[in-house]
């Protein structure tokens, strides 16, 4: 699984929910992310760091309902909240972190 939130452009590994995940920055090439991802979790404010395809990614937005309305016409889930709300709430999901 990889995080996808902030300014960093490389990858990282770190702990979330007692499991090793991968996190990197918005602007991080998408080709690069899809190495790593078995399941993706992107905390956005903006339209702009949305990808086209959405389809099996779970989006916190920090932002906007233009925001909420993006993701789920490409084809993803959001949830409306800070980002530490958010993995809060993505906890208790089935979410495939290997």
């Amino acid at each position: 699984m990889i995080i996808i939130y902030g300014d960093s452009p490389t990858v990282r590994m770190t702990e979330w929910n007692g499991k090793r995940v991968w996190t990197t920055g918005l602007q991080t090439e998408w080709d690069i992310i899809r190495t790593y991802m078995g399941s993706c979790i992107m905390v956005v404010n903006s339209v702009d760091h949305l990808k086209w395809n959405m389809k099996g990614i779970y989006v916190i937005n920090e932002g906007g309902p233009d925001v909420s309305e993006e993701v789920v016409l490409r084809g993803g889930w959001c949830i409306n909240c800070p980002m530490r709300e958010g993995l809060w709430r993505l906890r208790c999901r089935n979410i495939n972190t290997t």
